[in-house]
C-alpha cells in the first residue's frame, strides 16, 4: 500500500507466493512453501508468526530452508500488528534492511489510523 494511504509504501508486491523445491533436495522435508508476503524480485519476505501449529520449531526450520533459497524472511506475529507504535517501528527496521527510507508527508498519521481501522486493527 501506498504512503498515501497509511500505509509505509514498503515494496511488498505479492501475497501468498508458491515457491516449489525438488523432492530430492537436502534443503528440507517441505517441498512447497508459501510466502505470506513477498516481493520476488528483491527475494524479501514477511511471514506471520502464528500459534497454530504443534512443532514450535517449524517456522524456524522453514525460514533456514527459504534462506538456504536465497530468501530473507522477516518474520511478524500478532503482539507486532496489535500494537500501532510496534507496527511502526516493524516497518522502519525491514526500510532499514533494504535500503528504503520511509518518509511519511504531513496527514499521513491520520490515514495510518483510518487504515488499521480499515483492517480491524487496535489504534
Amino acid at each position: 500500500n501506498p504512503v498515501r494511504c497509511g500505509s509505509f509504501g514498503l515494496p511488498f508486491n505479492t501475497m501468498n507466493h508458491e515457491i516449489t523445491i525438488d523432492e530430492g533436495s537436502k534443503i528440507s522435508k517441505q517441498t512447497t512453501f508459501s510466502l505470506d508476503l513477498a516481493n520476488i524480485e528483491l527475494k524479501i519476505a514477511l511471514e506471520y508468526d502464528g500459534n497454530d501449529h504443534d512443532d514450535p520449531g517449524k517456522d524456524k526450520r522453514r525460514r533456514n530452508a527459504l534462506a538456504a533459497l536465497g530468501w530473507r524472511v522477516y518474520p511478524i506475529d500478532k503482539s507486532v500488528l496489535y500494537d500501532p507504535e510496534e507496527t511502526i517501528r516493524f516497518a522502519f527496521q525491514i526500510a532499514k534492511v533494504i535500503g528504503l527510507r520511509i518518509r511519511t508527508p504531513q496527514g499521513w498519521e491520520s490515514r495510518f489510523v483510518a487504515l488499521r481501522e480499515g483492517l480491524g486493527l487496535p489504534v
